[in-house]
């Protein structure tokens, strides 16, 4: 198989034996196949320290990072799940298979699987496919399936285990592996079971300094408009709000103040937004109090797995088979949040804000009264911090198991029979510890002396009556238990996933060409699956979701039904003839009849031409479809509040001409500074929704020089172009798609109003919901090196895997230039990608070297002007591995190892240095050690 994050190599294969690859339900005599297939070795995995499928499907150039422990602290529903995102266009759009089978979704809103639920231990290796892949295996291989193959023909015992933590001390993750299984009855059957059990330890902000300074871009002060030689925007370091403050602040006149050590004074803070209380800029951490936004909140997030899969296959007569399987997994993910904080914005606590203070407050200091007095004001807003409270807590426990069966046999000549039925149900018990109570904050901040006895208690009767605990707000004390009673609560909610399938199908060789068999494979399937979601009800009303808080999140009841029909024919045309070693043409295609969208149809067809030994030629050309998940059919409209980034906001406006224009012509004479106000952002799904297709063609050379032994290169090219595209904008997209467009008479400028009463109009208003919009295209060119060859008494391997981007971009309003996104050398979507693996294995000895290449890319990818920033340049980021083993004998094996050897941090600039989701290793340089052992 292949080296880590490299193209499969193609060894010879028997004539009489047969597989069956991914991208095809058709065994074939030989790995060479039409679509390009990436093998990840999962031994080879191990040997660098991944634990989990997740950790080593990252590693692959073709795959982004979907959710995962990077980016878990930012999810809204799929906190403590593990999913990819092939070519980086929508995890939505990558079909997860185990064992060429569909898999429950572990999500509550769309169709991901979840990798956590497959035991590592038991997986042999993981084939990717790029590329469309629906006619094959159905809706959702958009643009690829990745197939994770386990082990299946096991005999004796297996014990693994790895070990590893930070160079830091922190970081650490445990993982213990056991896998067994016995052949049955003389042979006729099999038994095998395995399981894996990995806990990994978190690591926030706070623990690395680079992380815990907040880069951002924002409007430089020294800007005087279009070229005029001085960068719009520049990067900050250490940037700060006066508001973010462990202690009370608040602003009279335009200047910032803060309650510290028993005094007023004002801010240290060198302004660069807006004068106000939502001010910004630069200044000290902690010093007085101020804590960076993001402190707090997760870089890798904790998590506990366990899974385990367990098979049991019997020969029931000569002509029949049987099978059985069944597995479960467990994960807990106990991970963060940020602090509780507030401010007068009606973001916080269903638009009450803040808490104020009054002169009738006894817990006012004397130094705010004296204040207050001085200045003739009987209230004033405070905003702060909290973190006497303890950090918000996002607690998800999930349970999944999938049953299957499956029957089989030979029907007749060299055609086989199958049926299956397979069952799958995801759950998701969600609780949120220590949740602020909305109301009764609201009622414990307002405080009053009583007037009998002097002692505070809570200004409304009604909640003093109910047993209201006052709270002091100007304080750092932790709450008392009695406040923590009044004051806390747990959010509960729980999903539920299932999935229901069951099908069958003919495979083989129908009849002979003079050139070779036929092969054919026809069959159906039925699918069913179903999302039921319920919330708190104490949520529902806004009690214990709140903003600033854990936002509600809609309840659904959804169902989908869809009957499918398949058939795949391979026609050998051509076979040991000058110019024509092989030749062989195919074709698949599906029709599918969905109960919510009618029926739609997915085919591919494909050409692989060997002219002569050690080259190959191959291609695909494949339609295929997506229909909407449930979150984006059936997400209620939900309105809420967002702090958006305005386009006409100083920072953001001179980034084009028409930009500028645009803005003045909403009438925006006088550009704000970063403000820090909400506008009303309405979201929601969309029953109206159709299936998106997507085309897709790769074209490719497979080259095996004789005269080099033990090389073989690949080359590939590839296009998807995904029309219709289900989507829906964010607010930040439809705010710059209204002054970025030609003219502001457009559809993106009619879904958002200003505040025509603001003199710098701030945008008041957006509507948003999931839409049948835009096109999204991509292509680019795919590279894979093997070369293996004996060096003195040892072999030595070497792969290389890249992927170079060519274009990808999504236009928002088909026909119009301007709505064009380019994606292409953005962060997220560098020009080129890279792995490189080597090892060298001797007398039980074997080091291996693993180096991850991510090419220098762009901030933003449609800034027109050469000023729009002092730098939009992300540099490339090189992080290297390395592992060294030792095998006493055949039975155990033992391995230490480094990764990220060089303690290479992410790129220092905005969105990239605290990692983007898991793209860059955060950990840093980390130290691990593993064992195996067989019995």
């Amino acid at each position: 198989m292949a080296i880590l994050g490299a193209n499969a190599p193609l060894p010879v294969i028997e004539e009489d034996s047969a597989i069956v690859v991914t991208g095809s339900r058709i065994a074939r005599p030989e790995l060479e196949n039409p679509m390009p297939v990436s093998v990840i070795n999962m031994e080879q995995s191990r040997q660098l320290g991944l634990v989990t499928a997740w950790a080593a499907l990252i590693r692959e150039p073709s795959i982004s990072p979907g959710v995962g422990r990077g980016n878990a602290g930012s999810q809204n529903f799929d906190g403590g799940t593990a999913s990819i995102n092939l070519r980086n266009m929508g995890v939505n759009r990558t079909l997860t298979l185990l064992d060429g089978k569909r898999r429950v979704s572990g999500s509550a809103r769309s169709s991901a699987v979840d990798l956590n639920m497959i035991p590592v231990g038991m997986i042999d290796r993981i084939e990717v496919i790029t590329g469309g892949a629906a006619a094959i295996y159905g809706a959702d291989a958009v643009t690829g399936a990745v197939n994770i193959i386990t082990k299946r023909d096991i005999e004796g015992i297996e014990l693994s285990g790895t070990s590893g933590i930070s160079q830091k001390g922190d970081g650490a993750t445990q993982s213990l592996s056991l896998v067994a299984g016995s052949k049955l009855a003389g042979g006729r059957g099999s038994v095998s079971i395995g399981g894996t059990y990995v806990k990994s330890n978190g690591v926030h902000v706070n623990d690395r300094d680079y992380a815990h300074r907040h880069l951002v871009y924002q409007s430089n002060p020294a800007n005087t408009g279009l070229a005029d030689g001085i960068p719009d925007t520049i990067i900050y370091t250490n940037w700060a709000a006066t508001r973010l403050n462990v202690n009370p602040t608040f602003v009279h006149d335009n200047i910032n103040y803060v309650y510290l050590n028993d005094a007023v004074k004002v801010q240290n803070i060198n302004r660069v937004s807006t004068p106000g209380e939502y001010t910004a800029g630069t200044g000290e951490y902690f010093v007085e109090g101020t804590l960076p936004l993001n402190s707090g909140e997760q870089l890798v997030s904790p998590l506990e797995q366990f899974s385990v899969i367990g098979n049991f296959d019997y020969q029931l007569t000569d002509a029949i088979r049987y099978s059985a399987r069944v597995d479960y997994g467990h994960t807990l993910y106990n991970g963060t949040k940020t602090y509780i904080r507030e401010d007068s914005r009606n973001t916080w606590l269903n638009g009450a804000g803040g808490a104020t203070a009054f002169l009738d407050n006894p817990f006012l200091p004397d130094p705010i009264r004296q204040f207050m007095t001085d200045n003739d004001l009987t209230s004033l807003r405070l905003a702060r911090i909290y973190p006497e409270m303890g950090i918000r807590r996002d607690v998800q426990k999930r349970n999944a198991y999938t049953i299957s069966n499956e029957i089989g046999g030979r029907l007749t000549g060299d055609l086989e029979w199958n049926g299956f039925f397979q069952y799958g149900r995801t759950s998701n018990n969600v609780s949120n510890p220590g949740t602020l109570r909305a109301n009764r904050w609201i009622s414990a901040r307002d405080v009053v002396a009583d007037p009998v006895t002097g002692d505070p208690v809570c200004r409304d009767p009604e909640a003093r009556a109910a047993g209201c605990v006052p709270y002091n707000v100007f304080g750092n004390a932790a709450p008392t238990d009695a406040q923590r009673d009044w004051l806390f609560a747990t959010r509960r909610e729980k999903w539920v996933n299932t999935q229901t399938i069951f099908g069958g199908s003919i495979v083989g060789r129908a009849f002979r060409l003079p050139y070779g068999d036929v092969s054919v494979a026809i069959g159906a399937e039925r699918r069913e699956e179903t999302l039921n979601t319920r919330e708190d009800p104490l949520a529902v009303p806004g009690e214990l979701a709140h903003s600033g808080g854990v936002t509600q999140h809609a309840e659904i009841d959804a169902a989908l039904e869809v009957s499918e029909f398949y058939g795949e024919l391979v026609v050998p045309v051509l076979q040991g003839l000058p110019f024509a070693r092989r030749l062989e043409v195919e074709g698949a295609y599906r029709y599918s009849d969905y109960n919510t969208f009618g029926n739609t149809d997915a085919w591919k067809a494909g050409l692989i031409w060997s002219p002569v030994d050690g080259v190959t030629f191959r291609g695909v050309r494949s339609r295929s479809v997506r229909v909407p998940n449930f979150g984006e059919l059936y997400e209620p409209v939900n309105t809420g509040v967002s702090n958006l980034d305005d386009p006409c906001e100083a920072q953001n406006i001179y980034v084009s001409a028409t930009r500028e224009a645009n803005c003045r012509a909403l009438g925006i004479t006088t550009p704000g500074l970063a403000s820090q106000l909400t506008s009303q952002l309405t979201t929601g799904g969309n029953p109206d929704l159709m299936p998106e297709t997507s085309n897709s063609l790769t074209l490719g050379v497979i080259l095996q020089p004789r005269f080099i032994p033990g090389l073989d290169i690949t080359a590939d090219y590839w296009d998807i172009d995904i029309e219709s595209v289900i989507t829906q904008f964010t607010g930040n997209q439809i705010a710059a798609y209204c002054v970025d467009l030609p003219t502001i008479d457009n559809i993106f400028c009619d879904a958002m109003t200003r505040d025509q009463s603001d003199p710098v109009r701030a945008i008041a208003t957006m509507r948003t919901q999931q839409i049948n919009a835009s096109n999204m295209t991509a292509r680019g060119l795919d590279f894979g090196v093997n070369y293996r060859r004996d060096i003195g008494e040892g072999l030595f391997s070497i792969g290389f895997k890249g992927t170079y981007l060519l274009d990808k971009e999504t236009e928002a309003v088909p026909g119009i230039e301007a709505s064009i996104l380019k994606q292409v050398t953005g962060y997220l979507d560098p020009r080129f990608r890279g792995n490189v693996f080597a090892s060298y294995a001797i007398n039980g000895f074997n080091i291996a070297w693993n180096t991850q290449i991510r090419g220098a890319s762009l901030h933003v990818t449609n800034a027109t002007s050469d000023e729009a920033f002092d730098t939009n340049r992300v540099p490339s980021w090189i992080n290297n591995d390395v592992s060294l083993g030792y095998a006493v004998n055949e039975n155990y094996r033992f391995t230490f190892g480094v990764n990220n050897v060089f303690n290479v941090k992410p790129p220092q600039v905005p969105d990239t240095y605290t990692g983007s989701g898991g793209i860059f290793d955060t950990i840093g340089r980390y130290f691990f050690v593993g064992a195996n052992a067989k019995f």
